[in-house]
């Protein structure tokens, strides 16, 4: 039952750089040389299977994602009798050993396996909405980045994490590889 679930992510996006900024399909991106040295604005999120409950937490200033900031940026997510489905980044590890103290559940994840984690198509959903208000320097991108995430439905992630079974079976059928999801 998949109604129980929190999917959890990390997340990041420049201001400027056309590597980074999502673009509606058919226009160009408003910069056409990439800045290797562009600050981005890093962010993480949290969603309930449902999509009616969720949080987006922005990395401070200077900071790296440790498994301390990560642990910090998600209290309230570690207590008993839910289920939560993070990839297998190290940062992760101080947050699953949280969880699981706590009496949360944590799905196993394979490292590399976007395809399990069906807020990574909700990144793409959220890109491309602050794309739709322009390009943007960090300190704006931020503010934009939350107004947009508070935009969405859950209907908008409800048919993601429903994807859930099929996402399962077709990591299976490609023995762990890359699937269409």
């Amino acid at each position: 039952d998949w109604t129980s679930v929190v999917f959890l992510d990390q997340s990041s996006m420049g201001a400027q750089s056309p590597r980074r900024a999502i673009c509606p399909m058919g226009v160009k991106p408003p910069y056409t040389h990439l800045n290797k040295r562009q600050p981005l604005v890093h962010f993480m999120a949290w969603i309930s299977a449902d999509g009616k409950k969720s949080h987006l937490r922005f990395l401070p200033k200077g900071a790296t994602w440790t498994g301390k900031v990560v642990l910090k940026q998600c209290r309230g997510l570690c207590r008993a009798g839910i289920t939560v489905v993070l990839d297998g980044a190290s940062v992760h590890g101080p947050l699953k050993a949280a969880l699981v103290a706590a009496g949360a559940h944590v799905l196993p994840h394979p490292p590399y396996s976007p395809d399990l984690n069906p807020i990574e198509n909700l990144w793409g959903t959220l890109k491309r909405k602050v794309a739709l208000v322009g390009p943007l320097p960090p300190d704006k991108l931020a503010k934009a980045l939350q107004a947009c995430w508070k935009e969405i439905k859950p209907a908008e992630f409800k048919p993601y994490a429903a994807s859930m079974r099929g996402r399962l079976q077709a990591v299976i059928d490609s023995g762990g590889e890359h699937t269409t999801y």
